[in-house]
């Protein structure tokens, strides 16, 4: 892709067009790790199980 870029677009345009996407990979890694830091929960934060239950005195 780098190399089609620089011949269309120019040395300065491929510039400005590899700035974008990596900002948006970027952009993308970050709003998947919160996504997914928002799914785990902690052991702490779970409700116990039922083995918990029956161990508890």
């Amino acid at each position: 892709m780098e190399l089609v870029s620089e011949r269309v677009l120019g040395q300065e345009n491929s510039r400005y067009v590899r700035n974008i996407i990596k900002y948006w990979v970027a952009y993308r890694l970050i709003a998947d790790l919160e996504r997914e830091a928002g799914s785990i929960q902690h052991p702490q934060d779970s409700p116990p199980t039922a083995r918990a239950r029956q161990s508890a005195p």
